[in-house]
């Protein structure tokens, strides 16, 4: 039954790719004709290391370059319109033209040439049919859903893409309505389009549930989602900053999170790690070592990172870039030497067995002191008795 099961999810992946490849090679007279003259086609064959392909999202109206999984380039786009549709899919850039012509799908008598009147501006970047990624002689257009299946750009941004993609090139077309990136400093955000092709519903909960994957969705309320799911506006909506957590040399499979500037860690979660009974009582969390403040979100409790010592053996280390903290068992085997008046923020620890052995070295100098005295104490006493002995000498001649 398993092994059915299987095969029938990898029989429906297949037919998927093979409709979605399928709508690319499609010919339908309703589409942009596209490139029938080549004045330029550029092949590259330079072998490169760094997988650079092109993801294309119709809801965000979206272009997104990208060097391996780091995105390095985006760009606004315009897709189809609703009677037709950008197709979704995995395609490679079959071939690149520069200066193509452009043939009315409708009346294919009708042929313009490159120049400012063409439609497809003055480069196309082919995906399989007649798709394609091109220009534009109407920079308006970009943004809105307004062509015939294919992509539009600006034309200064499709060849800054030309130049950087070869025939090869991967190029994927989604339907995402829901988008969640990190910003530059760490945080979280996510965006949610506008349903331009009335095809994609969504809810809380599936949005909620992207955000957890990142480690951060108790930190967003389901009325602040429910919000930007009605406002559908493609606006950044932040929430917070996911940190790793290590412990015993592995990353945690939770995180703590980096919330208007203050680092919070789940307590049940952090209390069965660190394998701690813990007991709460109302906004507080007890341990046999102590107790500390709590917050709920999402009503989990969290507390906050600096508190960490006060209830558990451990304490932390966090790295610079604030990603990542280390948990640390706290250690009591070490004797603090008492720091000089003239010495600030400056901890001076000796080990026990250094300690003992400069006891031990005092010990053997106070010895060494007592015997030196000794020795000039025998050496007195022998030079008194022998100026008695010659002063009575001296007495008896006299």
């Amino acid at each position: 039954m398993k092994k059915f099961i299987v095969f029938l999810l990898l029989g429906v992946m297949f037919v998927f790719n093979t409709v979605a490849y399928a709508q690319a090679e499609n010919t339908a007279q309703d589409k942009i004709g596209g490139a029938d003259e080549a004045t330029d086609i550029q092949v590259n064959n330079n072998v490169n290391t760094v997988k650079r392909w092109i993801l294309i999202n119709i809801p965000a109206r979206s272009l997104r370059l990208y060097d391996n999984d780091k995105c390095i380039e985006m760009y606004p786009v315009g897709v189809g319109k609703i009677e037709t549709k950008t197709p979704v899919g995995f395609y490679k850039v079959v071939e690149k033209i520069v200066n193509p012509t452009w043939t009315d799908p409708a009346d294919v008598s009708v042929v313009i040439p490159s120049g400012e009147d063409n439609p497809l501006g003055y480069r196309w970047i082919g995906i399989g049919g007649n798709y394609g990624i091109h220009g534009t002689n109407r920079p308006d257009s970009v943004g809105h859903y307004v062509s015939n299946g294919c992509v539009r750009m600006v034309e200064a941004d499709v060849e800054k893409v030309f130049d950087k993609v070869e025939v090869g090139t991967e190029v994927q077309i989604m339907y995402n309505r829901l988008v969640i990136d990190k910003t530059f400093d760490g945080r979280v955000a996510y965006y949610i389009y506008p349903d331009g092709y009335d095809m994609q519903n969504l809810t809380v909960d599936f949005v909620k549930q992207g955000l957890k994957g990142y480690g951060i969705a108790d930190f967003i309320t389901d009325e602040a989602v429910a919000k930007s799911i009605e406002l559908s506006n493609g606006q950044p909506n932040y929430v917070a900053a996911p940190v790793n957590i290590m412990f015993n040399g592995k990353k945690l499979n939770y995180k703590a999170v980096n919330y208007k500037n203050l680092i919070y860690v789940p307590v049940k979660a952090l209390a069965t790690t660190l394998n701690t009974p813990i007991t709460m009582d109302n906004n507080l969390v007890k341990t046999q070592k102590g107790e500390a403040d709590t917050s709920l979100y999402s009503n989990v409790a969290y507390m906050r990172l600096t508190d960490i010592a006060n209830i558990f053996d451990y304490d932390y280390s966090l790295n610079k870039n604030v990603t990542e903290i280390t948990l640390n068992k706290i250690t009591a085997d070490k004797n603090v030497v008492d720091i000089p008046a003239n010495t600030t923020n400056k901890e001076i620890v000796v080990p026990k067995k250094q300690t003992d052995e400069k006891i031990n070295l005092m010990e053997n100098d106070n010895k060494n002191l007592e015997q030196d005295n000794n020795t000039q104490s025998d050496k007195k006493a022998v030079a008194d008795k022998k100026n008695k002995q010659e002063k009575a000498n001296t007495d008896v001649k006299k």
